[in-house]
């Protein structure tokens, strides 16, 4: 079955070349943006092709950035014959709606029946179909608090600290000898609409529940009932959260989404006393809160026994690009002859190229091309990317246009999914990226040729730091390219160039 990934893969798009006559006047058009192009007639208007080469590399700080409470966050286990495993803990406190918290009635009146954990499904990225299983245990961490709490050896006095986010490189202590819960669920299924047997709940879809262990449970109505009510801080050394981690040695080959927000909770189910003698069965949420509880998500990528392995990292030219959403990899494309460009005026500057079909089919629904890839100028000089003017702003993009999706960046820059045939009349993505900015600066202001970098970015740094941006552009975990670099022998990339010379 294929993935449902929170990029969306673009509808398969016929592109129909116009061409209007008038006079002598014709005209041309790209796969990029709306612009009119003059007619190449090797007289005004002419076409070239660059070759460019292409090397791979790991992504370096893709694997420390931050998954901040709101967004989604993952669970589970994949293995990519292309990328490798990815494996994805994650950890989150609960809370009571208020403190201090009292149940509805006296706790004699209380009796325990079950408890569950509820986690909101957002979406799924890999094979929907093969069984994958999941384990709770309680987190041990000290650290894994909301809150810091000093005193002040001057005034005596408490100071409260918010503690930041996580990184997605920090692993989480819990105690893998005190399993609370477990099951064994097809990803498909936990999507599906289903009628519980509980008379009061209602019809749930998109939920994956899992029935803890009753001790546990029963130790928010008798162990909780000492004190640990009282207070945030109270119930939080009571009970400091949940792990809930893939079983590896079970299997399963999908990225489960799950909301950051309250519907994902700790459920307490339990029947109440009422005055006429019979019971009545009732249920206590306690909630994730992005207020005043900790959450994190720890991804581990493991390329070693891969098909990407030898070509990472070793500072030589590729056939192949190789892209994997965060934490990922990157390539850096370089495209010598620019600079030996002279009194041109560039039309349209495209860098073509086209992902690589591997197979087998199943392995290529499960894993989708990405559908974004985002540009910048990587600095030889001081390896670094460059993010400061004038190749920042205005070479690659032009900072005054609206923001990263509709009518911004991807819609002037492209590097988007566009669905095309292979030699094989296989469906594979087809990208484009308008570099025209970049070509002509190096043309006409002699600006220095550096190579461009690739990737499938979780969070652009550029639009983080001038747009507050904060939805991520590509989910942690998902995306993967693998498409024809310099020199391929059937899906080459180029760049090419569209120019009139300046008389």
């Amino acid at each position: 079955m294929k993935s449902k990934l929170l990029q969306k893969r673009f509808p398969f798009i016929i592109i129909a070349v116009v061409l209007l006559a008038y006079g002598c006047t014709k005209i041309d058009t790209t796969s990029i943006g709306s612009g009119l192009l003059p007619i190449v007639d090797n007289v005004n208007t002419f076409d070239t092709t660059l070759e460019v080469s292409v090397r791979n590399y790991t992504d370096l700080q893709s694997d420390s950035v931050y998954v901040y409470p709101g967004t989604a966050h993952i669970i589970g286990q994949t293995n990519d014959p292309v990328f490798g495993t990815t494996k994805s803990n994650m950890y989150f406190q609960i809370a009571a709606g208020s403190y201090p918290f009292t149940f509805p009635v006296k706790s004699d009146s209380l009796h325990f029946d079950s408890a569950v954990l509820v986690l909101k499904l957002a979406a799924i990225y890999g094979d929907t179909l093969t069984p994958q299983k999941i384990d709770v245990f309680p987190v041990t961490e000290d650290t894994f608090s909301y809150f810091k709490y000093t005193t002040s050896g001057a005034t005596g006095k408490d100071t409260i600290i918010v503690r930041g986010a996580y990184r997605i490189n920090q692993d989480i202590k819990y105690d893998q000898s005190r399993l609370l819960g477990t099951t064994t669920v097809m990803p498909a299924d936990v999507r599906a609409q289903r009628k519980l047997s509980n008379k009061i709940d209602s019809v749930v879809s998109s939920e994956l529940r899992i029935r803890l262990d009753d001790a546990f449970g029963l130790s928010f109505f008798t162990d909780a009932v000492n004190g640990a009510y009282t207070s945030d801080s109270a119930f939080k050394k009571f009970f400091n959260g949940f792990a809930v981690v893939p079983d590896v040695s079970a299997g399963g080959n999908a990225l489960m989404y799950f909301l950051s927000s309250t519907d994902t909770k700790l459920q307490l189910y339990h029947r109440v006393d009422k005055r006429d003698g019979t019971k009545d069965t009732t249920v206590q949420a306690f909630s994730f809160n992005s207020g005043n509880c900790r959450i994190a998500n720890y991804v581990i990528r493991d390329r070693s026994a891969a098909e990407v392995a030898g070509h990472l990292d070793n500072n030589t030219d590729d056939q192949v690009m190789y892209l994997q959403g965060t934490p990922g990899t990157l390539a850096r494309v370089t495209i010598p002859g620019i600079e030996n460009m002279y009194n041109r005026t560039v039309h349209r500057a495209e860098l073509v190229f086209k992902q690589l079909w591997t197979g087998p089919q199943q392995i290529e629904d499960n894993f989708p091309p990405g559908g974004f890839v985002y540009t910048e100028v990587f600095n030889t000089d001081s390896n670094k990317v460059i993010r400061t003017y004038p190749y920042y702003d205005s070479l690659i993009y032009n900072s005054s246009l609206s923001s990263i999706y509709s009518g911004g960046y991807f819609s002037y820059v492209g590097g988007t999914y566009h669905a095309a045939l292979d030699n094989s009349s296989r469906i594979v993505g087809s990208y484009d990226v308008n570099i025209t900015r970049y070509v002509q600066s190096i043309i006409t202001r002699h600006y220095k040729n550096y190579p461009l970098q690739l990737s499938i970015p979780y969070l652009p740094a550029r639009f983080v730091a001038l747009e507050s941006l904060s939805t991520p552009l590509v989910p942690v975990g998902s995306g993967r390219l693998k498409a024809g670099g310099g020199g391929h022998p059937q899906y080459k990339m180029t760049l090419r160039i569209i120019y009139s010379k300046i008389k």
